[in-house]
Order: structure tokens, then sequence, then C-alpha cells
């Protein structure tokens, strides 16, 4: 029975999150398309971007967090819990750093040889600095799914980033700053959740930083990066092709489509 219980919390919890997650994510991205058709555009395909460059950051760490604090929780074992957590915050951490260099380094390339429009390089290239808190953010959450604390994995995972994306978009877009605004909007729900994750975490496991590698995790977690990636791909596949191909302006008219067909 306190199985069953735990399993209906959790689904409340869950479901609810998603709910308020979407409808306050659609009209989010109402607002933003209102910015027109190409910056609705170049906002998409920098939020593809930043997840596709996450993924390569995370080297499957996101998932493979779940699995091994929930293990070593029932064995009430804090050493490798420990471990487990330094082991995915610093590598992913790391491989986030070199790749913030290299996209900051080469975003205007990649935006004229890719998508063929330079704004899409200056946002990306001031987007991307979030990438290594983002990684922070993105191994902590599913750490607390793994510590089964699902009311902070909600609040932080759905509520938080949705409320202070929308906050901080939408009263800077009333401003006038247009689509810088809309991307601080989503550096701005990063900090703001990352902070939460962060105390909620702590106060889940009282987690230190310690000097050892997991490798049993790192060995485990590595396929599911190939995994992430080809749902990425799967997902985006076509919005990226129709940015290359048509270009950014086409991108922001499907991409209206594409949010609404998936409602």
């Amino acid at each position: 029975m306190k199985t069953l219980d735990y399993i209906l919390k959790g689904f409340f919890f869950v479901f609810s999150g998603f709910v308020f997650t979407k409808i306050l994510g659609y009209v989010y991205s109402i607002i933003v398309a209102r910015l027109g058709a190409v910056n609705y555009g170049i906002f998409n395909l920098v939020n593809i971007a930043l997840e596709i460059f996450l993924m390569v950051s995370l080297i499957g760490l996101n998932e493979g967090i779940v699995r091994y604090i929930s293990f070593y929780q029932g064995k009430k074992d804090n050493v490798m819990l420990n471990r487990t957590l330094s082991t995915a915050l610093v590598a992913p951490f790391a491989i986030s750093i070199l790749l913030t260099v290299a996209v900051f380094l080469s975003s205007d390339y990649i935006a004229t040889t890719l998508f063929h429009n330079k704004d899409f390089g200056i946002v990306l290239k001031y987007a991307i600095l979030v990438l290594p808190l983002l990684t922070i953010y993105r191994i902590m959450v599913p750490a607390l799914r793994g510590f089964k604390a699902i009311k902070y994995w909600m609040y932080t995972n759905d509520i938080w980033k949705s409320l202070s994306q929308f906050i901080i978009g939408a009263f800077l877009i009333y401003l006038g700053f247009g689509l810088f605004g809309a991307i601080a909007g989503v550096v701005g729900s990063i900090l703001v959740s990352l902070g939460f994750a962060f105390y909620y975490l702590r106060k889940t496991f009282k987690f230190r930083i310690v000097a050892a590698i997991d490798k049993e995790i790192m060995i485990f977690s590595y396929p599911l990066l190939f995994t992430n990636v080809l749902i990425l791909i799967k997902d985006w596949l076509s919005t990226l092709l129709i940015g290359y191909f048509i270009g950014v302006e086409s991108v922001g008219i499907y991409s209206v489509a594409v949010l609404t067909a998936r409602l």
C-alpha cells in the first residue's frame, strides 16, 4: 500500500508539473512569436543548439545518475553517493567549459555557414555562456529523482523553470528588449532553477565534492549519450533542415505549427 501511495503521489506531481509547463510554455512561445518569424526562428534554433551541446556535455550521466543514486541510497552508502555525484557534476562541467569556448569562438562561422543569418551567431555567442550552469542543473535535477524527491524534482524541473522564464522573458520583451529579452528569459530561468536545484539537493542529501571518479557510472552512461543525441535529432532534424535549406524565417513559421500540434 505504501508503494502504491508513493506511485500515485509521484504521478500527481509529475502530471501537474507537465500540464503547468505545457500551458505556460505555450503562452510564452506565443509572446516570443509576436516578435516576428525571423526572431522566433532564431530563438528556436538557439534553444535547439543549446540542447545538442548540452547532451554532448552530459555524456549520458544525466540518465545514469538516477540509477546509481537510487542504488547507493538503498544501500545507505554515503561514500559512493558522494563519489557518484562528484563524477556526474565535475566531468560534464569540464566538457561544457570546452564546448562553450569552442562554440563561442565559432558561432559566427556556424551562423553564416549553416543558417545564413548573422544575428543567429550573435545570439548563440551569448546564449552558449550559460551552458556550464545548464549542465550542472541538468545533473542535479535527475539526482533529485534518484533520491525519490519527486516533489522537489517537479518544483525545480517544471514550476520554477517555467515560471521564471515566463516572468523574466515577458517582462524584458515588454520593456522592448525583443529577442535578447526572450533569450534572457531562458538564461534567467536556468539561473533561478539551478539555485533551487542546489537548495533542494542539499536539503535531501548533504553531499560534498570528492576527488574520486566512479568509473562504473561512466561506463554505464556513455552509450546513453548516443541514445539522447538520436532522440534530439529525431525531434529537431526537420527544424534544422528547414533552417539550413530555407532560412530562419521559415523555422519560425514551422515552429509555431509544430508547437501547436504537440499540445
